[in-house]
Order: C-alpha cells, then structure tokens, then sequence
C-alpha cells in the first residue's frame, strides 16, 4: 500500500439459522455455494428435538417473501444431494420443534 490509497471492503453478507439447531444465530456468508444441510452443519447440527422435516427457508426475492419448504431426511438419508437447497444470503432457515 502507498500513501493515500484507498482500500474498500465490502460489508459481509450473513444468512440466519433459527429454532433446533445447536448454535442458531447470524453466519456470514463466506463460500458462494453453501447448502442447506451444510449451512445446518455449521450450526453444529439438529437439537435431539429437532423437526427435521419441517425445515423450512425463508427468502425474499424481489420484495416477495418465499417459504422453501424441505425434508432434510429425504436429502441426507437417501443420498439424494441434488435436492440439496442452495443458500443465498439473507436466508433465514428455521428448524421448528417437534412434538410428540
């Protein structure tokens, strides 16, 4: 660097994981390609009460909120990684209790 160079940074982008998982909270959006399930994998995972069937992102696109809905069983228990969701930022993924 030199003398009055100016140096930007861009202001990090963050999605959100809320409910039954073991660390909800804010994640910066570091990697272009993350996944739902890797996204609940950064959060340490389901609670052993977790819903994991009734995941669900919610994302806003062009002013429009939108529910995805996901069975997250159907994509690590089967092997079926294509169905995998990908995350954008701003995402907020909520994993609701379940109940017995």
């Amino acid at each position: 660097l030199s003398d009055k160079d100016l140096l930007y940074i861009p202001k990090a982008e963050h999605f959100y994981i809320i409910g039954q998982v073991k660390s909800p909270g804010s994640y910066i959006y570091q990697e272009k390609d993350i996944t739902l399930v890797e996204a609940i994998s950064m959060a340490g995972g389901f609670t052993p009460i977790a819903a994991r069937n009734r995941t669900r992102i919610i994302r806003v696109e062009e002013g429009v909120e939108k529910i995805i809905k996901v069975k997250v069983d159907e994509i690590t228990e089967s092997g079926k990684k294509g169905q995998d969701i990908q995350i954008v930022p701003g995402d907020v993924i909520v994993v609701p209790e379940s109940f017995f």
